[in-house]
C-alpha cells in the first residue's frame, strides 16, 4: 500500500517510522501522546483523513461526548501541540529519518508524510515548538532581537560578581531544563467560509474564540531575550504555552513565567504575594497587599503609562525556583524580559535594594513609559523582599 502526497511513499515505511518516534523518549514518556499519534497516523494510511477533526478526535481518544464543546473544551488542540513539540523531540533525540518524515502541520490533525530524499535535520527552534503559524511574520525580527540580546547578555555578563550576575546565579545553578511559559490569549477568529467571503457582517455564531495558536508580541520578544540569555549560558531551555505545561513538569524543572492575565501559571504562582494581578470592572491592576491597598493602573495622558512585576524565588510551591517577567499590558512584560536581560539595567536596579537581598526572595514593580510603540526603560516604583 502506499500513501499519495507531493511524492508517494509505502505505508511500511510510514509504519517503521511511527515505530521509531513512538519509542523515543519524548514519546514514550506521554501514553496520551503515543495514543494519539499513533491514531491519527493510521487514520491516515486507512484513507480516512477527513475524520481527523477536532470533535471526532475529542470523542475517539478523550471519551467526550459527540455534542461537547469544542470552544470551552481545548483538550484536542492542547494535546495536538504537545505531539507537535514531542515530535520535533523525538526526532533530535533518534535522529533524522531514513525514509519518510511523520510531520503534523500547525492547524491540522491530519499527518505529513514526507519522503526523505537527501539527509533532514531536525527542526530544532524552541520557538518554533507548540506555536502556531499565525505567528510567522515576526520571526525576522525575532531572529534580530536573540542576536541582538545575545550579544549585550555575552559583553555585560563577563563580570562574575555583578548585581545582575547573583541575581541569576542561583537559576542558572538549578538542575534541570528551564521551562519558559508563555501565555495564550483568546482570539476571536471567523470561520473559513465567512473571512473568505469578504462578509460585511457575521452571525455571532460564526465568531470562535482561538486560546492555542497566538502570542501576544511583547511576550515573544521578553521570551526570546530569555532564551537568548539561557543559550549565553548554556542553560537547557524549552519555550512552551502555559496550557500545555502540567505541574508535574513544574517540579522537575526551574520556570520563568511571561505574561500575566493570559498565563494561568503566573496567577497561580503569585496568589499570596504581596503585589499581585487584579481585574476589576474590566480595568487590569497591580495590587499592593500589604497595607493601603495601593493600585498600579495603566494610564494614557501624554504617553501610556505600564506596569510589571518581577519576581524572584528561590523555592516556589513547585519546590524549584521561579521567576515571574509580567506586565498589566504587552508593553509592560516586554520590558520586564529586557530589564531582566540587560546588566546594565537591573544591576543598577538591585543597588537600590538593601544589601541582603542576594538571599532573599524578591518582588520588583516597575514603571514603564511607552514611547510611541516602544516600552522606554523601567523605573522601580515598588519592591518587597523577604
Amino acid at each position: 500500500m502506499s500513501v499519495t502526497g507531493p511524492e508517494t511513499v509505502s505505508s511500511e515505511a510510514v509504519l517503521r517510522e511511527l515505530e521509531r518516534l513512538l519509542a523515543s523518549p519524548a514519546l514514550k514518556g506521554s501514553k496520551r501522546s503515543q495514543e494519539f499519534l499513533h491514531y491519527i497516523v493510521e487514520a491516515t494510511l486507512r484513507g480516512q483523513a477527513d475524520t481527523l477533526k477536532e470533535r471526532t478526535l475529542g470523542v475517539a481518544l478523550f471519551r467526550r461526548t459527540p455534542d461537547y464543546d469544542t470552544s470551552d473544551d481545548a483538550i484536542v488542540r492542547v494535546k495536538a501541540n504537545e505531539v507537535r513539540r514531542r515530535l520535533v523531540q523525538a526526532y533530535q533525540e533518534v535522529g533524522p529519518p531514513a525514509d519518510v518524515e511523520i510531520f503534523l502541520p500547525t492547524g491540522s490533525y491530519v499527518p505529513d508524510f514526507r519522503p526523505v530524499t537527501a539527509p533532514v535535520m531536525p527542526q530544532a527552534s524552541p520557538l518554533r515548538t507548540g506555536m502556531a503559524a499565525k505567528v510567522h511574520w515576526i520571526w525576522i525580527s525575532t531572529a534580530v532581537i536573540l542576536i541582538t540580546a545575545a550579544l549585550a547578555i555575552g559583553l555585560a555578563w563577563r563580570r562574575g560578581h555583578a548585581p545582575s550576575r547573583l541575581f541569576w546565579e542561583p537559576f542558572l545553578a538549578a538542575d534541570g531544563t528551564v521551562l519558559i511559559s508563555v501565555p495564550n490569549p483568546t482570539v476571536h477568529v471567523l470561520t473559513p467560509a465567512i473571512r473568505d467571503a469578504n462578509t460585511p457582517t457575521v452571525n455571532r455564531a460564526d465568531i470562535h474564540p482561538n486560546s492555542s495558536d497566538y502570542i501576544g508580541v511583547g511576550d515573544l520578544m521578553a521570551a526570546s531575550r530569555l532564551a537568548a540569555h539561557f543559550a549565553v549560558y548554556g542553560k537547557p531551555y524549552q519555550i512552551r504555552p502555559g496550557n500545555d505545561t502540567s505541574f508535574a513538569e513544574l517540579r522537575n524543572s526551574p520556570a520563568v513565567f511571561v505574561g500575566a492575565f493570559t498565563n494561568q501559571w503566573t496567577m497561580q504562582m503569585s496568589e499570596g504575594f504581596r503585589y499581585v494581578f487584579r481585574k476589576e470592572n474590566g480595568i487590569n491592576y497591580i495590587d499592593d497587599t500589604g497595607g493601603n491597598h495601593q493600585r498600579y493602573t495603566m494610564t494614557r495622558a501624554a504617553s501610556l503609562t505600564d506596569y510589571a512585576i518581577i519576581t524572584r524565588l528561590f523555592e516556589s510551591r513547585t519546590g524549584r525556583p521561579v521567576i515571574i517577567a509580567a506586565g498589566l499590558g504587552h508593553y509592560g512584560t516586554q520590558a520586564a524580559g529586557e530589564l531582566l536581560t540587560t546588566g546594565a539595567a537591573l544591576d543598577t536596579l538591585l543597588r537600590a535594594l538593601p544589601a541582603d537581598w542576594p538571599r532573599r526572595n524578591m518582588q520588583l514593580v516597575v514603571q514603564v513609559e511607552v514611547l510611541g510603540k516602544s516600552p522606554g526603560p523601567p523605573h522601580l516604583v515598588a519592591s518587597h523582599l523577604w
